[in-house]
């Protein structure tokens, strides 16, 4: 195999497990916030990121059954 190929499927290897490691660690945060907003009311960054991940995650969910 040519060296240029052993590269590029590398970086796409690498470029899945980091979107893997982005989506799980957004699940956490999702799961963090949704307990800290039955305790407080959330701030203006905390209730922003709040609706931006499950937007995120109502899209993937739509983009992946249509793929």
């Amino acid at each position: 195999m040519n060296l240029t190929v052993l590269k590029a499927a590398f970086a796409e290897i690498l470029q899945g497990v980091a979107s893997t490691l982005l989506f799980i660690s957004a699940a956490f945060y999702y799961r963090n916030l949704d307990k800290t907003k039955k305790q407080r009311k959330l701030s203006t960054f905390e209730f922003t990121m709040h609706i931006i991940i499950a937007t995120v995650f109502a899209l993937f969910a739509i983009f992946r059954f249509v793929d």
